[in-house]
């Protein structure tokens, strides 16, 4: 859980100090009461186009795909691929 809210704090300042200038987004979630319809709210009235996944996997396309990408799935440990693909996300800016 503390990871969870790790990427999700560094995440949002990305968000808050403006790095990411484009206007898609994924939100990661398991249904969790409403964290992510709050979330998907939010980014909407920001500007951006939202895709919500409940998808057990990461995508290794991110980067290419979204501008932003929010990981809310609490119950999910994060393995070495997913690791991989959030690393490849980062680095491509």
């Amino acid at each position: 859980m503390l990871s969870s809210f790790i990427r999700i704090s560094s995440i949002l300042f990305l968000l808050c100090t403006g790095v990411y200038a484009s206007d898609t987004a994924l939100i990661y979630h398991s249904n969790y009461q409403d964290a992510h319809t709050n979330v998907k709210d939010q980014l909407e009235a920001d500007g951006y186009t939202v895709t919500l996944s409940t998808s057990g996997s990461v995508a290794s396309n991110l980067h290419t795909s979204y501008d932003v990408v929010v990981d809310l799935k609490y119950n999910s440990n994060c393995g070495s691929t997913c690791k991989t693909n959030y690393q490849s996300f980062v680095q491509n800016g």
